[in-house]
């Protein structure tokens, strides 16, 4: 599913459960986790299970209830899967500086130096 599918997604759960996701700190956080697994979903199999699901229950849905993961999903899904991962990764200053050492750490390697542990 591509970012603006999941968008979609988000959006027709609020349309159905306007209390789904509130509109502040905890609320977008939410939305930041949903939006990634919804990501690794199947589009119009996922909008199939939200719309029986609304049919059906009064209460918002849990991800599992409503979303649809193919066995083999499409490459490029897990490419912008994989892409999104690295910008949250980059966007938090530990792990930047945890991956700056492991590539001076290989960068030595390759020179041909020993890296001590």
């Amino acid at each position: 599913m591509h970012k603006e599918e999941a968008k979609t997604v988000i959006r027709t759960i609020r349309a159905f459960y306007p209390t789904f996701i509130k509109d502040n700190e905890e609320g977008r956080e939410k939305a930041r986790i949903w939006m990634m697994k919804l990501m690794e979903a199947n589009y119009q199999k996922t909008m199939i299970k939200l719309d029986h699901y609304a049919t059906t229950e009064a209460f918002p849905p849990q991800l599992a209830r409503i979303i649809h993961v193919d066995q083999l999903s499409d490459p490029k899904d897990t490419l912008e899967s994989d892409i999104n991962r690295v910008r949250i990764e980059k966007a938090d200053p530990r792990l930047v500086e945890l991956r700056e050492e492991k590539l001076n750490r290989l960068r030595t390697l390759l020179a041909g130096g020993e890296v001590n542990e």
